[in-house]
């Protein structure tokens, strides 16, 4: 299984741009704002000290196999549905990818095939069991097993008290707030 790496940065409010380093290769980013997934990178041969700019757009939103398919299919037991994951790319040429939102992520490659990947969906925010987060906040770490930052991300009406975000215990508090704006990402290793 492909490693997975979380990774976060606060965006003020008055910033759409972010720049995240990345020690590790990748060849596979993907943005998760609320529960919409959004491709914004995609390298067939991974380049070394690379600068990516990207931007997360709409064209790149990875929809949920139930904008797809009608009732019948999505019916089926995975094994059987599976089966039927191609056509959606067949159908959109635009489309780049799509999931289950249970057990895959699939890229739709150049020949319109479908590519699908076990994806964990169901992954804890909670750092390893150790969230100390208040208010039912999601827990993120810097490194899975060698954490050296750890967030909090809560609902606004926690976070603030006249938009001044609040301390937890040295852990930093950001608002889930969707912005209108574009969001631009440069990665970097």
């Amino acid at each position: 299984m492909p490693t997975r790496a979380t990774m976060f940065k606060k965006i003020d409010f008055d910033q759409d741009t972010v720049i995240v380093y990345m020690p590790l290769p990748f060849h596979l980013v993907f943005a998760q704002i609320e529960k919409k997934f959004y491709l914004i990178v995609l390298q067939s041969n991974y380049t070394r000290s690379a600068n990516i700019s990207t931007e997360i757009a709409r064209s790149q939103h990875c929809p949920y196999i139930q904008e797809l398919f009608d009732q019948q299919i999505l019916d089926y037991p995975i094994l059987r549905r599976v089966k039927y994951y191609h056509l959606p790319c067949m159908k959109d040429s635009d489309l780049f990818c799509f999931h289950d939102n249970e057990t895959f992520m699939c890229l739709c490659t150049e020949k319109r095939h479908a590519n699908c990947f076990h994806f964990d969906f169901k992954m804890a925010y909670d750092c390893m069991g150790w969230n100390d987060c208040q208010n039912e906040g999601q827990c993120f770490q810097d490194h899975p097993t060698c954490p050296t930052k750890t967030i909090c991300a809560i609902e606004q009406s926690y976070c603030s008290d006249n938009d001044i975000p609040v301390m937890l215990d040295s852990l930093d508090c950001i608002s889930l707030i969707s912005k209108q704006e574009k969001l631009i990402l440069s990665l970097t290793d």
